[in-house]
């Protein structure tokens, strides 16, 4: 796995000039390599936070299938996940509501 660590390493180097459909399919990967990347998902979930309005549904809903799949519990200094999940799930619910999908 020494191949996805350089990758986590290398995206939270540059994740501020990664497009929201990047960092979304940089964790989804990861998670889906069953690889734990602490470093890398606390810097995707401050990245994300910073800016919420430009992920849209797709980005949002495979982020937080990362988050989930790796069972990420704690972002160090930002605190428990359910933080987190609550500004993606109300951002997700605001999609729904304008596509009235909901």
């Amino acid at each position: 796995m020494a191949m996805l660590d350089t990758i986590a390493d290398q995206s939270i180097k540059q994740l501020d000039d990664f497009k929201p459909q990047e960092i979304a399919n940089t964790v989804f990967h990861i998670a889906t390599a069953g690889h734990h990347c602490p470093a890398l998902f606390e810097a995707v979930a401050r990245e994300t936070l910073h800016r919420l309005p430009h992920f849209g549904p797709q980005e949002l809903a495979n982020t937080a299938w990362a988050f989930a799949t790796l069972a990420v519990r704690a972002l160090g200094g930002l605190g428990d996940v359910r933080a987190w999940s609550s500004g993606v799930g109300a951002a997700l619910g605001w999609y729904a509501r304008c596509w009235n999908v909901v």
